[in-house]
Formats: structure tokens, C-alpha cells, sequence
């Protein structure tokens, strides 16, 4: 009998911790942190240090907390639409005006260092950038349809690709490049990812269509798409998906513990309570 009772009283114990974990499972997810009314803003991108750096519709670039509080802005000496803003890391970040074919380094505070233009590589038109380890630029040339590596220091193509046997020349999207741990992330809407060594040669190919957005954090690659958040290990099978408390997000970057969500006319940030 007692033997039985002691069986009992573990088993209730038992049940108690299984239903605590449960509940404490069940809780996890995302808090939002803010949300709020935004206008005419037209790109988002993050760094790993829970900021993102968001583009108005006149060329003006805003870093944003996690609180939602701009804390820096930079303004451009013209107008002009951005097409990408590649955060390097916090202390150097890539504004990139195809409108002007013109590639802007800022500093952590905003400030401008640099400034480039493609006219001594004899680029015809750029239509996507990404800064390399090297500090060297990515460029896709739409005018021979080419994937290059321009010498930012001595003027120089380093490397040239021809895309068309990669993508189709008349039905591609490449919406977004990032060089990430030494390999080079090429997003194109209507077909995925590819993704190319420090030389510009093909290693890997991720078929996920309809892509809008693409984020890194350590060891792991973080896109949104299908109105959906997928969580993929860079180096290993794992693969995860983190649902959103709502769809129809243009944009979705995840910094730190936080995730910035941008629609047409509002910036939700949520933190994540999953780690």
C-alpha cells in the first residue's frame, strides 16, 4: 500500500513538471515589442546587434532600435531611391542608389567615408550589390548579365561570371546578395537561392520561389517567405519554422532576439522567446 502511494505521489509530481513544461512551451513565441504607423518607407535590413537600418522613399537611411526609436539618420547630399543596404556590421554599412549606379559606405554613426561609382570598371548597369570579406564589391551587371568582383582600391574586375546558365536571362528577379562566412548569397524571387564560393563558382542551389527576404545570424540563414519565417542551419539538415503572429509582411529581419516587420504602412518588432 505504501509502495503503491509513494508510485502515486511520483507519478502526480511527474504530471505536474510534464504540464508546467507544456504550458511553458505553449507561452513561448513572439511578444511584440511595438508597433507603429510608418510612411514611405521602401527597405529594411538588420544587423546582428538588434538595430535595423531602414530607406525613406527620398534616400534617407534611419537606424532603429529594438524599441522602435530612430537613433541615427543620414541624409544624401540628392534624392534618390535605394535600391540595398548591406550591413556589413555595425561599424560599416553599404547604401547602394541605382538610380544613380552609386555605392555609399557609412560609418557606425552614419556618417559617410566613401563613395563609388562603376564608370572605371565599365559596368553598363548594376543592378544588385554586396560588400565581400576583402571589403571588395559583388556587383550583378544586367548589361552582359554577369555576376562581378570589383577591386574597390585599384579599379580592377577581379572576378566575371556569366549568369545565363545559372538564371534565365529574360525571367530572373534577383531581389537581394549577401556575402555571408566567405560564400555569396544570390536570391532571385522566381527561383531561389544561389549561393557561390569567394571565386564566383556555384556550389549550392536552395529552390525556395517567392522569397522576400533574407538575414543571417551565426550559424544560421533566416527567409521569409509563403508569409512564413524559416529558421535553416548554414552547415548542417536542420530546418525550422517560426510562425508570425501576423501575415503579408514585405520585409521580415531578424537582429538579435528581435524580428523588425515591415508592410506598406507599418513597422512591427517582435522579440522571440524561443532560443
Amino acid at each position: 500500500m505504501l509502495i503503491l502511494k509513494f508510485h502515486t505521489i511520483l507519478f502526480l509530481i511527474f504530471s505536474a513538471y510534464l504540464f508546467n513544461i507544456l504550458t511553458t512551451d505553449a507561452q513561448r513565441g513572439m511578444e511584440l515589442v511595438m508597433s507603429k504607423p510608418v510612411s514611405g518607407i521602401d527597405y529594411l535590413m538588420a544587423d546582428q546587434q538588434g538595430n535595423a537600418y531602414l530607406s525613406r522613399l527620398n534616400g534617407d537611411v534611419l537606424k532603429v532600435n529594438s524599441a522602435g526609436e530612430a537613433t541615427l539618420t543620414y541624409s544624401p547630399i540628392k534624392n534618390g531611391k535605394v535600391k540595398q543596404i548591406d550591413v556589413w556590421s555595425s561599424f560599416k554599412i553599404v547604401v547602394f542608389y541605382d538610380s544613380f549606379q552609386e555605392v555609399v559606405v557609412l560609418n557606425r554613426f552614419l556618417s559617410e567615408t566613401a563613395r563609388y561609382n562603376f564608370e572605371s570598371y565599365q559596368v553598363g548597369f548594376v543592378s544588385n550589390i554586396a560588400l565581400n570579406f576583402q571589403q571588395n564589391l559583388w556587383v550583378v551587371d544586367e548589361s552582359d548579365f554577369t555576376l562581378k568582383l570589383l577591386d574597390l582600391k585599384s579599379d580592377q574586375v577581379l572576378v566575371e561570371q556569366p549568369f545565363f546558365q545559372f538564371l534565365d536571362v529574360d525571367n530572373h528577379a534577383i531581389i537581394f546578395m549577401k556575402e555571408y562566412q566567405g560564400r555569396l548569397y544570390v536570391v532571385d524571387k522566381n527561383y531561389g537561392i544561389l549561393i557561390f564560393d569567394n571565386q564566383g563558382n556555384l556550389v549550392e542551389k536552395m529552390e525556395k520561389k517567392g522569397i522576400n527576404s533574407l538575414g543571417f545570424q551565426k550559424d544560421k540563414l533566416y527567409c521569409y517567405y509563403e508569409n512564413k519565417m524559416i529558421e535553416e542551419e548554414l552547415y548542417g539538415l536542420g530546418e525550422f519554422e517560426i510562425s508570425l503572429p501576423k501575415e503579408g509582411y514585405e520585409n521580415v529581419q531578424k537582429s538579435g532576439d528581435y524580428f523588425f516587420c515591415i508592410s506598406d504602412r507599418q513597422l512591427d518588432i517582435y522579440r522571440y522567446l524561443r532560443q
